[in-house]
């Protein structure tokens, strides 16, 4: 659902609340423009990314499996990762903000980098961790879409204070899940070898 989220940005009728929250800015060609290939090429990396974690299905569909991943990485590399390290630059809060979302940006754009290198490379399961992590980071926009409404009507705090937890919270646990899940995968790897 949040893949295809970003379909209310581009056919609403009115003015979209993050749009106009940005005042003069929400304006802007270039923030505009950022905005929006990065929302819709983000939403098309979340909707292409999660059937490739079934083995079954992929193995299956291998040559589907590769175009979709070649989808996935290029949506990032090429759009999403680069105009999200720049819209961290404008985002609301302080600086805590922006360092929250850049950093996410640049660890989005690096672990999906790193994925497509060692798929290059042959090195089947580096590539399958790199992946593990890219996604993680990429699942950080349903994250920020579950922590807000929580922070907000459960601990009732007001929305800046929120986005400045939420510009770390949205991707920090999902990192470390990835973490384990990979640790688990190379023990589950050792035992059984």
């Amino acid at each position: 659902a949040v893949g295809l989220y970003p379909l209310m940005y581009v056919f609403a009728s009115s003015p979209i609340s993050i749009i106009e929250g940005k005042g003069t800015l929400g304006a802007h060609p270039l923030w505009l423009t950022a905005f929006y290939l990065h929302i819709i090429l983000g939403g098309v990396a979340l909707l292409v990314g999660w059937p490739q974690f079934f083995p079954k299905w992929r193995n299956r569909h291998l040559p589907l499996h590769r175009k979709l991943g070649k989808v996935y990485i290029g949506s990032i590399l090429l759009v999403s990762g680069p105009t999200s390290f720049f819209l961290a630059f404008f985002a609301f809060g302080g600086i805590g903000t922006k360092m929250g979302f850049g950093l996410l940006a640049i660890f989005w754009f690096t672990s999906t980098l790193l994925a497509f290198l060692a798929v290059r490379r042959k090195q089947i399961s580096s590539h399958k961790e790199w992946m593990i992590r890219s996604y993680a980071l990429s699942l950080a926009a349903v994250s920020l879409r579950i922590y807000m409404p929580i922070m907000q009507a459960g601990f009732r705090w007001d929305f800046e204070y929120s986005y400045s937890w939420v510009a770390w919270i949205c991707w920090i646990p999902n990192i470390l899940v990835a973490e384990w899940i990979i640790f688990r995968q190379r023990t589950n790897f050792t035992l059984t070898s």
